[in-house]
């Protein structure tokens, strides 16, 4: 099983490792395009997710302004999609700065209990502190969905982007593919992540 792991990963990684001037055209394309990469805003309600080590951490906290983030919607018993996604954020992850958190956050709490994502951090290895598998209350992650306009009314057909927030700037990127401009975003000059 293993092996099977290592090959999806690298399959899913090799668009990772384009060329900077392959990531470059990547982003100008969704410049472009607007429609294809979304930011948002939000203001945070005072919801509160639960990690994989059972600790409480507040939206607030998470989307502190001082933090790079990286974050994706995902469920344990997912096998297809959630996968790509997790091995995908694995792939970008070398390339962020060095105090990026990657979070997945649970649309399936109730399956997805502090112990089962600990499970998964296992299996995927993504038991680094810089790493945070998130469940919560079904009302409040949803709500949290809604505020990122990423709510689907089945976890069979969940926003499948990747989302990007960088220090010092409040508003969060939507990347939808094409996710090798993901550490550009976090770059000084033009090829950054948009402020306010």
């Amino acid at each position: 099983m293993k092996w099977i792991n290592t090959a999806v990963a690298i399959i899913i990684g090799l668009p990772l490792l384009l060329s900077a001037n392959g990531t470059d055209a990547a982003y100008r394309a969704f410049k472009s395009d607007p429609a294809r990469l979304e930011q948002f805003t939000p203001k945070f309600p005072p919801l509160t997710l639960i990690n994989q080590d059972g600790q409480s951490i507040s939206l607030e906290e998470l989307f502190a302004r001082d933090r790079n983030l990286v974050f994706a919607f995902f469920f344990t018993q997912c096998i297809t999609i959630c996968t790509t996604t997790t091995f995908t954020l694995k792939g970008v992850e070398p390339y962020l700065p060095e105090n990026a958190t990657l979070a997945l956050i649970s649309i399936d709490p109730d399956n997805d209990t502090p112990g089962a994502l600990k499970e998964y951090a296992k299996l995927h290895q993504l038991e680094k502190s810089d790493w945070q598998l998130l469940t919560g209350s079904k009302a409040d992650i949803e709500q949290f969905q809604r505020l990122l306009a990423s709510y689907r009314s089945n976890k069979m057909n969940h926003n499948t982007a990747i989302f990007v927030k960088k220090a010092g700037c409040p508003v969060i990127t939507e990347v939808a593919s094409n996710f090798s401009i993901i550490p550009q975003l976090f770059q000084a000059g033009p090829e950054s992540a948009p402020c306010e």
